[in-house]
């Protein structure tokens, strides 16, 4: 089964592009790569994933160790590898996965950059946010409140008049301006994807708050249910009265609950305007969020013992299980089916057959067209080949980099579309009139 995500994720990839449609290029690049693995492509796709997440886990961890004691950070990260987004959401390899890692490096070396501001911190801060923006424009959801707050403590905004904030400045805006100008160039809507806002009255944008909002304290309340498992509830307890109560509040303690709290206030702000939140947003949040409850288990007054450490076992075998189930009983009762359900290998099986109805060989082109999941149906399509196929989305200027229009009318190609297509809508970039149909 090739995952949604990662089936959009595969068109145009190989092709090492600046620029794509809808997201900056991070997590395009990586998913076209691990075509090249042939058939350990799959073996590479979900190792990529658990590396993503997991490098972001190891950093937060050294940023625990080098600002803290080390009694918290192994019964929190023991919890984040039970949860969701250390297990279920590596297998996406989406843009939000993608830019997981410069999440948690931005909490690093921002940290120490607002702390210590030596030049090689604030420089590394620019760099990695720069980078961040090549994987999603989301990084901005931790940058912007700790922006805030880095001009609200005075000893940290007092290094305005210092080189290093300026630095850091110029070297972020130096990686990320050659990103914006291809997209700007070529026409891409990144941008104005990103902050797309979708139709629906007032009430719904508001349900759709709260249902991230939910989201979001579900996802803590697991958290704090496993260290608790480990570290026992009255522990973790004083943990959580000694992180609210500490008065005045520490500026790691501030920076702490800012980098946990603050993308998930600002991504409710924009949600009444029309941009709505996801779950798969909260997979760099996470991030946040063991820096959090890493921060408060240091605090609890007694560490993990090896009796508490035994109790992540049947923990463990408890939440595959009801993993396992909800995986069984969740396509059965929803429409459209919360779980992948794009078979990549038996589509791909049946693009084929039906391309050498009319010419044998292999497939030059395939056309997507229709909705969302068209182009997921073909990148799946594209993913599963045993050859290099080219993908053109309907209308895309930016498939002209790599296509050949004229090739494209003279060979044709296999159209997949999740609606009906007129005769005069068989284009495929404004430069192409028509498309000849593959039946």
């Amino acid at each position: 089964v090739l995952f949604r995500s990662v089936a959009e994720g595969i068109i145009g990839g190989p092709e090492w592009q600046i620029s794509y449609l809808r997201h900056p290029p991070f997590s395009t690049w990586l998913t076209g790569l691990t075509w090249r693995f042939g058939s350990l492509r799959y073996f590479a796709l979900f190792a990529l994933g658990q590396i993503l997440m997991l490098s972001g886990l190891v950093v937060i961890v050294r940023l625990l160790r080098k600002t803290d004691n080390e009694q918290g950070i192994w019964p929190v990260a023991l919890a984040f590898l039970l949860l969701p987004f250390a297990t279920y959401i590596p297998f996406q390899v989406n843009h939000n996965l993608g830019v997981t890692p410069f999440w948690a490096l931005t909490l690093l070396v921002a940290w120490f950059a607002f702390e210590h501001g030596l030049k090689r911190h604030w420089v590394l801060f620019g760099l990695v946010v720069g980078l961040g923006v090549w994987a999603k424009y989301a990084i901005f959801h931790l940058v912007a409140p700790l922006g805030i707050l880095f001009l609200c403590v005075p000893s940290w905004r007092a290094q305005l008049r210092t080189s290093g904030p300026w630095l850091a400045t110029l070297v972020g805006l130096a990686i990320i301006l050659p990103h914006l100008t291809d997209s700007q160039t070529k026409g891409a809507s990144t941008i104005s994807f990103a902050l797309r806002a979708e139709g629906g009255s007032l009430p719904k944008r508001l349900a759709y708050m709260g249902e991230f909002a939910i989201d979001a304290l579900l996802y803590n309340l697991l958290m704090l249910a496993i260290v608790c498992l480990l570290l026992g509830w009255s522990n973790v307890r004083a943990g959580v009265r000694r992180f609210i109560d500490n008065l005045p509040i520490s500026r790691f303690d501030l920076f702490v609950a800012i980098a946990a709290l603050g993308p998930i206030v600002l991504i409710m702000i924009f949600a009444p305007l029309g941009i709505r939140p996801r779950l798969l947003w909260l997979t760099p949040i996470s991030m946040s969020f063991v820096l959090l409850w890493g921060r408060i288990a240091n605090l609890a007054p007694q560490p993990l013992s090896l009796r508490k450490l035994n109790l992540w076992v049947p923990a463990t075998l408890c939440l595959g299980l009801i993993y396992v189930i909800v995986r069984l009983v969740a396509p059965l009762t929803s429409n459209p089916p919360m779980y992948p359900d794009i078979d990549g290998p038996g589509l791909a099986l049946m693009a084929q057959e039906k391309w050498n109805q009319s010419q044998p060989g292999p497939i030059p082109y395939i056309v997507s067209f229709g909705n969302q999941r068209g182009r997921q149906a073909a990148g799946s399509i594209a993913f599963d080949l045993p050859y290099r196929v080219k993908v053109l989305e309907n209308n895309s200027t930016l498939d002209s980099p790599w296509i050949n229009l004229e090739d494209v009318k003279r060979r044709g190609a296999l159209v997949i579309s999740t609606r009906e297509i007129a005769p005069d809508e068989l284009v495929a970039g404004q430069a192409i009139i028509a498309i000849e149909r593959r039946q």
